[in-house]
């Protein structure tokens, strides 16, 4: 890891009340490289994560009661290799991942045992396979009872995809089943354009596929019993 500038705050009066309030955190013209020899052998901060994890015979509270005004990253870079996989050039491989122009604002409102409040303002970044995430900006409240995602915004090249409101409650975590079975649904998907050859780098069968689908939608249900309550589909001047 390394930076051209680290820096951060926080506030003292609420760690009384054993509350961590960080009031920014700023990160500008940042590598972070993530490695493995072989997918069984340890990631190269393994030493890291074992110094944190050591056995401690003092009782701790697991409560955490965390709060980030504002997380800015700026100019960073992100890299994952796995030394002996493949490469596969000009697609998206998560074994040999390679990320550059990485920007983002976030903010963490609030992150507790069992709820959490959080935006992203604005994240972009490239791929090397070609993948360009131009923005992402979301917002996410959680606890027990529910998941939601409001006013999510995705723009690719000549693609942008907005989802008003996620939500999926309650929250069955016990296996995939239960999640599919008993978690309700609900999405909205405002007018949206997708241009498939923008997800090439993932699909490389849409390389061609330059025209764009109009698309809107409502749906609830659960997982393997979704209802279409409004659908409109346009694709290019072919299908109205």
């Amino acid at each position: 890891f390394q930076a051209n500038r680290l820096s951060a705050g926080f506030e003292w009066w609420p760690l009384l009340e054993r509350k961590l309030v960080i009031t920014n955190v700023r990160l500008f013209s940042f590598q972070f490289n993530l490695s493995k020899r072989t997918p069984q052998d340890p990631l190269n901060l393994q030493f890291l994560i074992d110094a944190f994890s050591k056995k401690d015979t003092t009782r701790k509270n697991p409560n955490i009661d965390l709060q980030i005004n504002s997380i800015l990253l700026r100019k960073g870079a992100f890299r994952f290799d796995i030394g002996n996989a493949p490469e596969t050039p000009g697609r998206f491989n998560p074994k040999h991942l390679s990320i550059q122009d990485l920007s983002a604002t976030i903010s963490l409102g609030a992150l507790r045992k069992d709820s959490i409040d959080a935006s992203i303002k604005k994240m972009s970044f490239t791929e090397q396979s070609g993948l360009q995430l131009e923005r992402l900006s979301l917002q996410v409240v959680g606890n027990p009872d529910s998941v939601c995602l409001h006013q999510v915004e995705v723009k690719l090249p000549a693609t942008t995809v907005r989802i008003p409101e996620a939500q999926v409650a309650p929250i069955a975590f016990d296996n995939l089943k239960s999640v599919r079975d008993s978690s309700q649904l609900l999405l909205e998907i405002a007018p949206s354009r997708i241009c498939l050859k923008d997800v090439a780098p993932l699909v490389p069968a849409f390389r061609n596929f330059s025209d764009t689908l109009d698309l809107s939608a409502d749906a609830s249900g659960r997982v393997n019993d979704i209802a279409l309550h409004h659908l409109t589909l346009k694709y290019s001047d072919k299908m109205p």
